[in-house]
């Protein structure tokens, strides 16, 4: 059986620093940057794997997370205690 990620998600505080680092130090594609509310997500990957996607997004990039939720995120992620991972 081969397994092989496809996707994953980042929380991150900073956006467009991390996609700096993704695309001016990795080399990395950005495919889609979405703006939605007070949320964004940006999927960048690698050219020669078009079908790897990392989403970076901020801290509770989903419509239904509260304030709280969100703020809870946020001091999770502070303290590097958070992270988001599919496949």
């Amino acid at each position: 059986m081969n397994l092989k990620p496809s996707s994953c998600t980042l929380a991150v505080h900073d956006v467009d620093e991390v996609l700096g680092f993704y695309r001016d130090v990795l080399g990395f594609e950005a495919h889609n940057d979405v703006e939605f509310e007070r949320m964004r997500w940006v999927c960048v990957g690698p050219l020669s794997q078009p079908d790897v996607q990392i989403f970076l997004e901020s801290p509770g990039a989903d419509p239904g997370a509260s304030p709280a939720d969100r703020q809870a995120i946020g001091d999770l992620m502070a303290r590097a205690c958070w992270a988001v991972l599919s496949s």
